[in-house]
């Protein structure tokens, strides 16, 4: 992982320092920067944990999604691309594993096809940030008992929120970072918070944890002086398919 770097003030900061963002999995991490903290688990048996799923393929390694409902998964569009042949995955070679536990597994399948954000250029992915993610089709759908998170049509800086995924440093287990708080928002389709993420929650979700419902996917980090902010993507105003009625037992 990369950071930018600025030493403007950290909110008027923030807006230049996205001229360096950094993909969550790309590249090494320069002199100074930290990887993020390790998180603790998330139980995947009970909502939200039971909706984020892990997603593979044998070019890009490990991202996290989100369950969007039985046969869609919402994830971050780099995680699928190939910097060696400049072409993005085949369909069929995503894999999307619910439940995941120390390679134990509770659901398995492969995409069937996906739908990249309109304008998005794996080639210029911090001028095209806000257009960095993917909705995957899946060729099964998931049983009940993987519930889709609700999604949050919106949101406030200073709201708190918690980041999920598959961290590298906790790989094998969904871990979920300390409560962090919304900072401020970028060309509308941006949001940049404080949550401590790190490799492998590219696609993961931002969760509102009171309402349970994901706010935003995780898709870069970026560091203004000496702190470092995670830049996540909206699903509010995302072109998916329509959402569930919110379950009202889901987190039991």
């Amino acid at each position: 992982m990369t950071y930018a770097k600025s030493t403007t003030a950290p909110i008027s900061g923030l807006q230049r320092g996205l001229a360096g963002l950094a993909l969550l999995l790309g590249g090494a991490v320069q002199a100074g920067a930290q990887a993020g903290a390790v998180g603790t688990a998330l139980d995947t048996a009970k909502s939200p944990g039971s909706g984020i799923a892990m997603v593979t393929n044998s070019v890009y390694g490990r991202c996290t999604g989100v369950l969007i409902d039985p046969r869609t998964v919402l994830t971050a569009a780099h995680c699928l691309y190939s910097k060696r042949t400049a072409r993005f995955v085949r369909p069929q070679s995503v894999h999307v594993l619910l439940g995941y536990d120390r390679g134990d597994y509770g659901f398995h399948t492969v995409a069937e096809s996906f739908e990249i954000g309109h304008g998005y250029d794996p080639e210029r992915s911090e001028a095209t940030a806000g257009s960095d993610w993917v909705v995957l089709s899946l060729a099964q759908a998931a049983p009940d008992t993987f519930r889709p998170l609700p999604r949050a049509q919106s949101w406030q800086t200073e709201q708190t929120v918690f980041a999920a995924g598959f961290a590298q440093q906790r790989a094998e287990i969904l871990t979920r970072t300390p409560p962090c708080v919304i900072v401020s928002e970028v060309a509308s389709d941006l949001i940049v918070s404080d949550c401590d993420v790190s490799h492998g929650l590219s696609g993961g979700p931002l969760i509102d944890p009171v309402a349970q419902s994901v706010i935003a996917i995780q898709v870069a980090v970026t560091t203004v002086g000496d702190r470092r902010y995670a830049v996540s993507v909206p699903v509010a105003g995302l072109p998916l398919p329509v959402a569930p009625d919110p379950d009202p037992d889901a987190a039991n």
